[in-house]
């Protein structure tokens, strides 16, 4: 299940994300543990974006999806091509269709039509405006590791402070 957080450090990366989402379509955007696009029945449009982790030091099977079909993207943070994918969702929203989406691997999920539709536009766009989108990938990439350093060293600030009261 997706969460929402509020961590005051991400405050300016969301603001970032915002900025550019918006660029596109009116949203709200939302710092969450997933990346995704989520359309309400009143249209209303959210955007939640997640920092890029490691599993297991897997790769990540979208952004290996997403460069085969689009290798010019390679220099794109994994972040970037997630949040074009997202508002491919968005700016696509009428051509999305609802089916039930019985799906056992990453391949086949990466096959549905709502999904290769909003791959599609975010190859194409990133590829056609490459110079603005790594401006945005390191603006963006830029403020999420100032906002991770400080707030690792505001934890570990709290942990000493609770440590030393004990």
């Amino acid at each position: 299940m997706a969460r929402v957080y509020r961590i005051p450090e991400f405050d300016r990366v969301t603001e970032i994300v915002k900025d550019f989402t918006n660029g596109f379509a009116a949203c709200d955007v939302v710092f969450g543990t997933v990346n995704m696009c989520h359309v309400a029945d009143d249209d209303k449009v959210t955007i939640m974006y997640s920092t890029p982790r490691a599993v297991n030091g897997a790769p990540d099977e979208f952004a290996d999806n997403f460069i085969s079909r689009y290798p010019r993207c390679a220099v794109l943070s994994q972040i970037t091509l997630s949040l074009l994918h997202e508002i491919g969702h968005m700016v696509n929203k009428e051509a999305m269709t609802h089916y039930d989406a019985n799906v056992s691997t990453s391949a086949e999920y990466f096959e549905l039509p709502n999904e290769k539709i909003a791959t599609d536009w975010a190859g194409n766009f990133a590829s056609k405006n490459l110079q603005f989108c790594l401006d945005f990938d390191t603006k963006l990439n830029s403020a999420i590791l100032r906002a991770h350093m400080t707030f690792v060293a505001r934890e570990r600030m709290r942990i000493a402070l609770d440590f030393a009261s004990k």
